[in-house]
């Protein structure tokens, strides 16, 4: 038989286990809260703070009218009637347009949805890019006013206006702008100019490094942002290069490359600020945290970093900043949006205003 002092060491094994089992789990972080950064020390706005406010849900269920049934749909919005529209969904060759909270209204169709795969509303027309590679342009409630042939699916794209066409950041293999990442095309399809490195180069087995978010900053400018350094360039539709920004972060890591922390929008609102939207890595050694749109996946990304800078030949000014552990994705106006899996295998998107308090 064990002796008492035996005995006592197994009681206290039993009694750590238990107190073990019964501590309770630490409540994973809530998908839909944001925190604010401790201000840069630089910054220029000490009251400052920037609001994720959730404004609409988009999305039916299976089988039903409206339903979004891919993780990669595009957003496009009517700023004047707060009208929105998605596309592709899981109806064939249309689109779908949703009221200001996110209820189904109807679904635009037309065969040159069939592949859609980017959306952009632009002086009140919607502007479709196919896996055809074509550009369509519909009225609001779908009429077919043009379609011509693209010189790729672009990544990004900025509307000029005025009959000028647009810029579209497209990884292109033809000699005169395989290695430039910028891509000044007509309204016939054309290309215009290529630019945006002042070197070409390109890696077949790194094609990400031409990938670009642009943003319109001026009447014949647009800013373009790599994935990654954090540097945004402005460059004129001559090729030549405006104006340069980089920026250096603690939360900015860039290496590893295929772990690093990467710009995923940019934007330029009306008073000539420079908003980003960065995808940051978790802490070293941190738990990886499931992607909203998945509980089987896993990312290194968990949050997302919006900041608001006000550009400057001599120094860039950081109004203020905000990290939210919700993966975002694109700006759309002063909008973004997430994606979330729903129990039918449909995908609910969320609809977030950002906007700045300078009270």
């Amino acid at each position: 038989m064990p002796d008492a002092k035996e005995h006592m060491s197994f009681l206290l094994i039993v009694a750590v286990l238990l107190a073990f089992l019964s501590t309770p789990a630490a409540t994973p972080p809530s998908p839909q809260t944001a925190t604010t950064y401790p201000r840069d020390r630089d910054a220029q706005c000490a009251a400052c703070r920037i609001n994720l406010e959730p404004i609409a849900e988009i999305g039916s269920p299976r089988g039903t009218p409206g339903a979004i049934c891919e993780k990669s749909a595009f957003l496009a919005a009517n700023d004047a009637t707060g009208t929105f529209f998605v596309a592709p969904v899981c109806e064939e060759n249309a689109v779908g347009v949703y009221g200001p909270d996110g209820s189904y209204i109807d679904s635009l169709t037309h065969e040159v949805f069939s592949s859609v795969r980017r959306l952009w509303y632009f002086e009140d027309h919607l502007h479709a890019f196919n896996l055809a590679l074509q550009h369509a342009v519909l009225t609001s409630e779908g009429k077919l006013v043009r379609v011509v042939a693209n010189p790729g699916l672009p990544h990004d794209v900025v509307f000029l206006g005025g009959g000028n066409g647009t810029v579209q950041n497209l990884i292109l293999h033809s000699p005169e702008a395989v290695g430039l990442p910028l891509h000044h095309v007509n309204e016939e399809g054309r290309i215009q100019n290529s630019f945006g490195m002042q070197r070409a180069q390109y890696r077949a087995d790194q094609p990400s490094q031409l990938a670009r978010s642009l943003a319109r900053s001026g009447e014949s400018e647009v800013s373009a942002a790599p994935i990654s350094p954090y540097r945004i360039e402005s460059w004129d539709l001559d090729g030549e290069l405006v104006q340069a920004l980089t920026r250096q972060p603690a939360w900015f890591v860039a290496e590893p490359q295929a772990l690093a922390a990467r710009v995923v929008s940019v934007r330029i609102d009306d008073a000539g600020r420079l908003w980003t939207m960065s995808l940051v890595l978790v802490d070293p050694g941190a738990r990886l945290r499931p992607r909203p749109w998945g509980t089987e996946e896993a990312t290194r990304y968990a949050d997302t970093m919006i900041e608001v800078l006000v550009p400057a030949q001599d120094q860039t000014a950081l109004v203020s900043s905000l990290r939210s552990d919700l993966i975002l994705t694109r700006w759309v106006g002063d909008m973004t949006y997430s994606f979330h899996d729903q129990e039918d295998g449909t995908v609910l998107l969320k609809v977030w205003k950002v906007t700045l308090d300078e009270a």
